[in-house]
């Protein structure tokens, strides 16, 4: 086992050098070695060690690449490893970043809104507008929309319309 000639946790990342050197680094120190190779600033890309997402808590790891940055979430689930990855551009912050990750987390593990027909307690609607009538808004649901008619019968409700004569 090598360990990080710049912080002595254990190396993960070996490199061999044009001069012939051996380089042995941690995930961090590897990340700040290869931004200053690009010319970047690694303390803009800092990161929570963990995130917490609907009650679940994730580990977080980043990985600079020539290309982007991947920030990826973690957890053991059971016996499998459950992870997430968002790759951003360098022009984005590490809390702009995970932001992102959180987000797509959240999408990914949200339980399905609609089952069997019932709408559940933790699902997602979203709202959008009628692209035919943009006075009218759509219920998003599960992918699917609903105008308020349907999105009414789905919470059970009739639509009731009410005439005044004067």
């Amino acid at each position: 086992m090598n360990t990080c000639q710049s912080c002595d946790k254990k190396g993960s990342h070996h490199l061999t050098l044009e001069s012939g050197q051996q380089l042995h680094l941690c995930d961090e120190c590897y990340n700040a070695w290869f931004c200053k190779r690009l010319g970047l600033d690694y303390e803009l890309y800092k990161h929570p060690k963990t995130i917490t997402v609907q009650k679940n808590r994730f580990n977080v790891r980043v990985e600079i690449y020539s290309s982007g940055i991947a920030y990826f979430a973690y957890r053991n689930k059971g016996k499998e490893l459950e992870s997430f990855c968002f790759i951003g551009p360098f022009t984005m912050s590490g809390t702009e970043a995970i932001l992102e990750l959180k987000d797509k987390v959240a999408f990914r593990t949200y339980a399905p809104t609609l089952e069997y027909g019932i709408l559940n307690d933790m699902g997602t609607i979203g709202i959008v507008h009628n692209e035919r009538d943009p006075n009218e808004v759509e219920f998003l649901i599960d992918g699917k929309r609903y105008n308020d008619e349907q999105y009414l019968n789905l919470l059970g409700l009739s639509l009731f319309i009410v005439g005044s004569s004067t």
